[in-house]
């Protein structure tokens, strides 16, 4: 919260950059290699730099880190020296953090990119030998999958029921809709 104030103070593009990028990393995110991912990103920095924040500095903090979260131009960051057990662990906590913040669209990609992370612990990382670890993980994987089919099932239902009922106008007889009319006239 502190780090996104000072660096606004400096009005400095680069040090807005940098200070995105560190907080990428620390989703397990990176900036895509192409240069219109890049272009997007500098214009996002620019956009922040000279911005003015509004509300409280851990609020605008959150919306940041949910902007780069959503960003097209960001991509996980999957290289051969990380740990996937963890960022398998830090996606789901990610999903688990839109799911109880109501963004269950985005909890469901969310949880479904976990475990998609937790099916590469599960098939190649060594410490799957481990029949405990390897049974953890499959376990997660399928409470995690189990969740994002209750949110898929409670999307689709909320949208059936939504598309079901009439509307407010719908319901009133014709009667009540003369009368309505009348008093918007006068």
């Amino acid at each position: 919260d502190e780090g996104l104030r000072l660096v606004r103070a400096l009005q400095n593009e680069e040090e807005m950059q940098c200070f995105l990028r560190r907080l990428l990393d620390s989703d397990w995110r990176q900036v895509k290699t192409d240069s219109s991912s890049e272009l997007e990103f500098v214009g996002f920095a620019q956009r922040l730099t000279t911005s003015g924040a509004e509300g409280p500095p851990h609020a605008v903090l959150a919306a940041v880190r949910e902007q780069l979260r959503s960003a097209p131009w960001a991509e996980l960051k999957l290289g051969p020296d990380q740990d996937r057990m963890q960022v398998a662990v830090a996606m789901e906590k990610e999903a688990r953090e839109l799911d109880a913040a109501g963004k269950a669209r985005e909890a469901v990609e969310a949880y479904r990119r976990s475990v998609a992370v937790f099916n590469l612990v599960y098939s190649f990382d060594p410490r799957s030998k481990n029949p405990k670890i390897k049974e953890m993980v499959g376990s997660r994987m399928a409470e995690l999958t189990g969740l994002a089919n209750q949110l898929e099932a409670s999307l689709a239902g909320s949208a059936a029921a939504s598309a079901a009922q009439p509307s407010a106008e719908a319901q009133l007889a014709p009667a009540d809709l003369e009368a309505r009319l009348r008093r918007l006239r006068e």
